[in-house]
């Protein structure tokens, strides 16, 4: 789930995971925009108003997370598979995570494995967008490089096998 698990803000969030019937097979989250605001006035808040709304419930995702208070970056391996996918934040500790990303792929590198990232926003363009009737008809504005760009265009030049970056964001 590549964010925006509350609706407008904070103040309109279910927790999901507790009012449901549980899953078969776990929904790893992923922090969006709309995760760590509140209020009309769209105030954004601490990073740990984010974190006990999306990541109280992992007991079964298998994941490791970042070494921090709060985190909402993690990665998770399938090696029957050889794939690790690592879930990035795109709004609290930045630079921390840059460094984190960059051994988690080299890891994954050694290890043989191929690699998927999943963040909220897009980090590019789709240049070649499929002529399907559900694509939106909205101009957005060009997208800004996200932090994580340099980062995962270094290992793809130095060989690193990436499949894909799986967004969310756009929800119209």
């Amino acid at each position: 789930h590549t964010g925006d698990y509350c609706c407008d803000n904070q103040d309109q969030w279910h927790d999901l995971y507790a009012e449901c019937a549980p899953c078969q097979r776990p929904i790893l989250n992923c922090v969006g925009n709309h995760d760590t605001f509140a209020g009309p006035q769209w105030v954004k808040m601490p990073k740990a108003e984010a974190w006990k709304r999306l990541f109280t419930h992992t007991e079964n995702w298998d994941a490791s997370f970042l070494d921090c208070p709060d985190s909402m970056s993690y990665y998770r391996d399938f090696p029957d598979s050889n794939l690790r996918l690592i879930v990035l934040d795109q709004y609290f500790d930045l630079e921390l995570q840059q460094k984190w990303l960059w051994e988690r792929l080299q890891d994954a590198q050694q290890k043989g494995y191929w690699v998927m990232t999943a963040m909220h926003e897009p980090t590019a363009e789709i240049v070649d967008s499929p002529d399907v009737t559900f694509r939106t008809l909205t101009a957005f504005s060009p997208l800004r490089e996200t932090a994580f760009e340099p980062v995962l265009r270094e290992f793809i030049r130095q060989g690193g096998h990436f499949i894909c970056n799986f967004c969310g964001h756009e929800h119209h």
